[in-house]
This record gives C-alpha cells, structure tokens and sequence, in this order.
C-alpha cells in the first residue's frame, strides 16, 4: 500500500505539468482575446488503476478505473458548469469536433456529436445511448515495482449497460471468463 500510495502522489505530480501547460493556454488565448472565441477541449485516452481490484498500477483492465475519462469541453455556446452522464464514447469526438465547426457529418460515422449545449444536453439525457463498447487488444503489462505482469493476451470485449434503472458492465475475456457486475452494488455473478 505504501508503495501504491507513493506511485499515485508521483502521478499527481507528473500531471501537474499538464495543468500549468493548460493555465498558460488559456491564459494566451485571453491575452489575445480570442479564448472567448476557442474551443478547449480537455481529456484522456484511458484511465488508470493503481491498487484497485488487487491489481498493481496499470491501465488495461475495462473496470471503471480504466474506462472512465474525463471530457471537459469549454467555448462558445457550451453550457457553463454544467456535468451529465450521458454515455459517449470515443468515436463521438470526431462527430463533436466537425459538429461544433459547422462541418456537416458525413453518414458513415460510428459516433455521433456529443451534447455541449444545456439544451442539447436536458434533451440527450431523455433519449441517451445507453450503451458502449468497451474492448482491449494484446499484451497486459503492470506499471509497478511489486508482482510485475506481463500476459501475452490480455484481450476482452465488453459492454456497459446504463439506464435510469440499471447500470451494468458485461464482459468476455480471451480465456473465455465471463464477468457481470451491477455496477450500483457490486459483482453479480462470475460466469
């Protein structure tokens, strides 16, 4: 515990490199008085698990650790303050980026735009997807000092399943283990 807790302050601190990058962004564009004018959109391509699920520091598991990203959107018209958990994914940003430039989506997308207006949002939020693909390829390496892993395959296919009533996670490993968690409670079974 001692070295995960000393592994998480090290990557709090790596990132606060990539908050004081953000603060001089932003302050240019208001120098320049175009920020206004800017989209910034802030996020990651993964989350990352240091100690949870007894799993020493890393990135390629679909438990919540690891799948859920931060997606912060700011510029003209996006609601101010304003959070949702509508789910989304990453083949959105494409559809989100040419929707908020004006750009006419093409009809072959995966994705579609995500909300960033309060209206578009209260709207999404009475109609959203509740559903997302959630799938990793290859090789599993842990980012620790402690118990270092390295599997050959370390690949899943997952679905996560959310709902006003519901919210699970479904996911099939190349072991051909089954797991299905209701994520408001707890594991519902091991299959």
């Amino acid at each position: 515990m001692e070295y995960n807790d000393h592994f998480y302050r090290q990557r709090l601190r790596a990132l606060q490199a990539v908050d004081e990058l953000v603060d001089g962004l932003v302050t240019r564009l208001a120098h320049h008085g175009i920020l206004n004018n800017t989209y910034v959109v802030y996020s990651s391509d993964n989350g990352f698990h240091v100690g949870q699920h007894r799993l020493q520091p890393g990135k390629t598991c679909g438990y919540e650790e690891d799948i859920n990203v931060p997606l912060i959107v700011r510029g003209p018209g996006v609601a101010i303050n304003h959070t949702t958990d509508i789910v989304t994914s990453h083949t959105d940003l494409a559809p989100t980026f040419l929707h908020l430039l004006g750009v006419p989506l093409r009809a072959d997308f995966d994705g579609r735009p995500i909300p960033v207006t309060k209206a578009d949002i209260e709207s999404a939020e009475q109609t959203k997807r509740e559903h997302a693909n959630v799938e990793y390829w290859g090789t599993a390496l842990s980012e620790g000092l402690h118990q270092p892993m390295h599997r050959q395959n370390n690949t899943y296919k997952a679905v996560r399943l959310f709902g006003a009533d519901y919210n699970l996670y479904y996911s099939v490993w190349c072991n051909n283990e089954h797991e299905l968690y209701d994520m408001t409670v707890g594991i519902l079974s091991c299959l």
